[in-house]
């Protein structure tokens, strides 16, 4: 049969019918492909089916080898295509992976072939969200050090099968991403992606949000706005934990998040930023926490030889002083999705993170006017404005074991639910996960809570979790000073009056820290997870590591 086309224009790729039989693995299949939909079952049988959109498709490869053992039937002279090979991705039985699969499309008709891969080329080069050149850095150093192997064996060849041109930077040091991101021109690339954990994507994003404040002229230490990047910014997993990853694709999976970025599957992600009473020091995207993980930040800081190790150490011994801090949490409540138990789960497509967006879009003068009346320049809120102006507004006292506020669930492997199990990733609301310091029994249940899969942390009666739009803590060091806090009552002090903060896995030393949500600041390569995480990608660990490794 030959190809068939309709009367529609031949520029509208999406109006263009294709319409086949050819031979794939020696038996006849008809081939259809019509409104971006790739689609082909045996000639004689209505079953096994398969689907695939041009969304999903990676390339097309012609190939004019003549030798072909499988296909006996065609014969063609050696300079004319005899078949072409569709490479699409696939979400794979363990629900939140995705793999490349390939099938070949064998025709005895070569103009045939020819005109099914122009058709397909034509529809690919249509998808304007497909990155063709990426900057992509590889931290050698974090988690297992296994990030240059990583990219080598997995991302290298997926993104020469799509075409797509790679520069490759190896960080030396600290902070190093971040600054060649602050000061490298990037019009020329598509989209940054680094190689590494979570503290390597901090890097990336701190310093494409502090180019976007200098590029704008506005001052970073307290800017009018934060503008929000153009370019997307993804990552592949090989960090000790890889909590962003988990929450981005539901997986720690590193073919899944290839193929995402190849894919240009992009949604926007809240950021969080952090000030003090001099103005912002940076930004966090999965949690910022306070006491117990604060405190294993800065102990595990000393051990960096064990490696990842060094983690669970340190978890344990902070775990078995089993220390609280004093704190008073001034939190501004969100006015919209206010309950972070409504058993409502960020999945891909996610309705309320769509709606968001667009509500923040309507009401952002609004808040403007409000930071400046109620905030003031550095988004701390002052001793002479009460709760009772805004029913919003919301204070908290007392002695904690944990303050976090986390901008994602913070699921990963060890912990399937993380603190917030219903945290969307673009609601422009940050989950603040309060746990009151209580006996060392509480505590054990507390871990064990986490690393279960159906546990509940809300289920604990020393576990208080809201949803709000920023939050400040205030800690016995500060209860003196006037231009901080939002209560005259003195907070009593304990035996350890204060301690840090961890901020993606960085140590902040201040106590007295401002946390602000900002609604989908940066946009990211990813899908999106299924309404649930297989039980395949969940890690069963000790309950002495499920929390330290968060």
């Amino acid at each position: 049969m030959s190809a068939e086309k309709s009367n529609a224009p031949t520029n509208e790729a999406s109006n263009i019918v294709l319409l086949n039989t050819f031979v794939i693995l020696k038996t006849n299949c008809r081939v259809l492909f019509h409104s971006d939909v790739l689609v082909w079952e045996k000639e004689n049988s209505k079953k096994d089916k398969t689907t695939i959109p041009i969304c999903d498709i990676i390339s097309i490869k012609l190939q004019l080898t003549n030798a072909d053992k499988r296909n006996k039937l065609i014969t063609l002279p050696t300079d004319q295509p005899r078949c072409f090979t569709v490479y699409y991705a696939k979400q794979c039985d363990k629900q939140n992976k995705w793999r490349r699969y390939s099938t070949t499309f064998y025709h005895n008709d070569s103009r045939t072939i020819k005109i099914w891969f122009a058709t397909i080329q034509d529809a690919l080069n249509d998808q304007i969200n497909r990155p063709k050149s990426l900057l992509l850095f590889v931290n050698p150093f974090g988690g297992k050090q296994n990030a240059q192997k990583t990219y080598e064996k997995y991302g290298k060849p997926m993104f020469q099968l799509a075409n797509i041109d790679v520069d490759v930077v190896v960080s030396q040091r600290p902070n190093q991403i971040r600054d060649i991101i602050y000061k490298q021109a990037l019009s020329q690339y598509d989209g940054i992606v680094c190689v590494g954990g979570d503290g390597t994507f901090s890097e990336v994003f701190n310093g494409l949000l502090y180019r976007e404040l200098k590029d704008h002229n506005l001052d970073p230490i307290n800017p009018d706005y934060i503008p929000k990047p153009t370019i997307p910014i993804g990552i592949i997993p090989a960090g000790s934990t890889d909590t962003v990853a988990f929450c981005l694709h539901g997986t720690t999976d590193v073919q899944t998040a290839v193929l995402h970025i190849i894919l240009g599957q992009v949604k926007g992600l809240d950021l969080s930023s952090v000030s003090n009473e001099t103005g912002l020091i940076k930004f966090y995207a999965s949690c910022m926490s306070y006491g117990y993980l604060g405190d294993v930040a800065v102990d595990s800081e000393k051990f960096r030889w064990m490696g990842p190790k060094r983690y669970d150490y340190s978890g344990f011994k902070k775990f078995m002083l089993n220390r609280g801090y004093d704190s008073e949490i001034t939190m501004l409540l969100s006015e919209r999705n206010s309950n972070p138990l409504d058993g409502v789960m960020c999945v891909e497509n996610c309705k309320r993170c769509d709606e968001s967006i667009v509500e923040n879009n309507r009401t952002v003068i609004k808040e403007t006017i409000n930071d400046d009346n109620n905030f003031g320049s550095n988004g701390v809120y002052p001793t002479n404005v009460t709760a009772e102006i805004d029913e919003r507004w919301k204070i908290v006292k007392g002695k904690f074991f944990m303050v976090n506020g986390a901008n994602i669930s913070c699921a990963c492997s060890r912990s399937p639910n993380g603190f917030s199990k219903f945290c969307h990733l673009g609601d422009g609301c940050v989950d603040l996960v309060l746990i009151r310091h209580t006996t060392f029994l509480n505590n054990l249940k507390l871990l064990l809570t986490m690393s279960n899969k159906n546990g509940r942390l809300s289920d604990l009666p020393f576990v208080e979790i809201y949803r709000a739009k920023k939050f400040t803590l205030r800690s016995p060091i500060a209860q003196n000073d006037s231009n901080i806090g939002s209560s005259t009552q003195p907070i009593p002090l304990s035996n350890h009056s204060h301690s840090q903060w961890n901020c993606d896995g960085e140590v902040i030393h201040e106590s007295d820290l401002t946390i602000k949500t900002h609604c989908q600041l940066i946009k990211v390569f990813m899908r999106g997870t299924c309404q649930s995480i297989s039980s395949d990608d969940v890690e069963h660990p000790s309950i002495c590591c499920a929390l330290c490794r968060l």
